[in-house]
């Protein structure tokens, strides 16, 4: 018995409706790795050096303020979440500067702000 609960303890320390959550959990974690690999892919880096030539200024800073600033970043649009569909998808890729995608990756997360690892480096 864990916690209160009467259940068999089978899966992590706790009984199967109890660790059903924990399991989708540790499964969308999994997803979610394997997505940020993408991000040191030989392919990725000659895909984002494409969207950054096409087009080398920042999208949202031209559509919001008419103001022509470098695009830095190459950002999904939708945002992919370990899908190699949307990850892949040139129609899902924007370029955009390093405010921009800074405020839209803070917006995607519900305001949270990221957390940098131990020691630095980077989330993706």
């Amino acid at each position: 018995m864990v916690g209160g609960c009467s259940g068999y303890a089978e899966h992590h320390g706790r009984c199967a409706p109890h660790a059903a959550p924990l399991l989708r959990l540790r499964a969308r974690e999994r997803v979610q790795e394997a997505g940020r690999r993408w991000y040191f892919t030989p392919r990725w880096r000659a895909l984002r050096l494409v969207v950054l030539r096409q087009s080398p200024l920042c999208v949202l800073c031209l559509a919001r303020d008419n103001r022509p600033v470098a695009a830095t970043e190459v950002d999904h649009v939708v945002p992919h979440r370990g899908s190699s569909a949307l990850f892949w998808d040139r129609e899902n890729l924007q370029a955009i500067c390093s405010p921009c995608h800074d405020r839209k990756s803070q917006e995607e997360r519900g305001g949270r702000v990221a957390r940098l690892p131990e020691g630095g480096g980077s989330n993706l």
